[in-house]
């Protein structure tokens, strides 16, 4: 008896890319709000 792939072991390393691309839009999304929170910071005028 051969042992057939199921789906979910078929489909997952679209799932895995799919998480992978997630997390690394999350992670370029929040790199881009910190440098954008850095240059308002560097821009703005220091209250100290």
């Amino acid at each position: 008896m051969r042992t057939v792939t199921p789906p979910a072991l078929r489909f997952q390393p679209t799932a895995v890319a799919e998480r992978g691309m997630a997390s690394w839009t999350i992670m370029a999304s929040q790199e881009a709000s910190r440098s954008s929170s850095l240059t308002e910071m560097q821009s703005a005028p220091y209250s100290c």
